[in-house]
């Protein structure tokens, strides 16, 4: 019989994502409502309105989905290796983009970013009980660290057409792990004898030590104009980190073997899919 504990405080974690996808919502919703507002009232004096503004700022509901880079693990020694695997990794949230000039944007907001991590060995269940199955599957350690992250970017859009832009966007985004100073991972298996025996385990701090880091973004893609003028931007985005948030020590004890330990670090860095749906928002010249 196996087991695998995580000393977590899972709900405090939830209660979080809750939170933040309340406020995102609620800001939604509420952009919506002035949005329709602001839309009655310029359809009431004149149809040709939108060749007669200007957009001085732009509110947008942002998501994206990609691939974590994997795992930095550093071995001790090499009798039992462990690796790792890119794991899935998203954002959600808002931006707030600012129009400075020539099709030139500065973009703030708050995102929540969600990066998976993983640790695989591969162990010798039969040095510690015969009786477990044949072939026996990877040992797997996993989870997904969650983080507020605000951009500060700057974007420029280049016109193809009436209704079409190609766009480039680079710069910085700070970032703040709800993550522990201390997070604890066992795997057990059970011997011969009924004894749990602690094969694999990860001692790790999962907060930057509460301390906010930079990371670099940048991306491109195409936009498109809605009949209501609203936009949608699609693109390809990197997120590249040069910090450890994630970081720590790992050990394989395998009875009769020695001791296997290294080093174990997550930076978040990830590349994916981006998309924007961008609320247009009319002043008058």
């Amino acid at each position: 019989m196996n087991s695998y504990n995580s000393w977590h405080l899972r709900k405090k974690q939830t209660c979080l994502f809750l939170k933040f996808f309340l406020i995102v919502y609620c800001s939604f919703t509420l952009v919506e409502v002035n949005g329709q507002l602001v839309k009655n009232k310029d359809s009431s004096e004149g149809k040709e309105l939108y060749p007669k503004v200007i957009k001085k700022k732009l509110f947008s509901i942002y998501t994206a989905i990609g691939l974590a880079q994997k795992a930095k693990i550093n071995s001790e020694s090499s009798d039992h290796r462990v690796i790792s695997t890119p794991q899935p990794a998203g954002e959600i949230g808002f931006n707030l983009q600012c129009d400075l000039n020539n099709n030139l944007f500065f973009i703030t907001g708050l995102t929540l970013t969600i990066t998976g991590r993983n640790a695989v060995l591969d162990v010798p269940v039969h040095q510690i009980n015969p009786s477990y199955p044949d072939p026996y599957p990877l040992t797997e350690i996993s989870d997904a660290d969650f983080c507020a992250t605000i951009p500060f970017e700057i974007e420029k859009d280049w016109q193809l057409g009436k209704s079409k832009i190609i766009y480039g966007r680079i710069g910085l985004n700070l970032r703040y792990s709800f993550g522990y100073d201390e997070d604890f991972y066992d795997y057990y298996l059970t011997d011969t004898n009924n004894q749990n025996i602690n094969v694999f385990s990860l001692e790790l701090n999962s907060n930057n030590h509460n301390k906010p880091w930079f990371t670099y973004i940048i991306g491109g893609g195409y936009g498109w104009t809605l009949r209501n003028h609203n936009l949608i931007k699609l693109g390809l985005v990197a997120n590249i980190s040069l910090t450890k948030f994630v970081s720590g020590t790992y050990e394989v004890n395998i009875p009769g073997d020695p001791l296997t330990h290294g080093s174990y670090g997550v930076t978040g860095s990830y590349i994916g899919l981006s998309f924007n749906y961008v609320f247009v928002r009319f002043q008058k010249l």
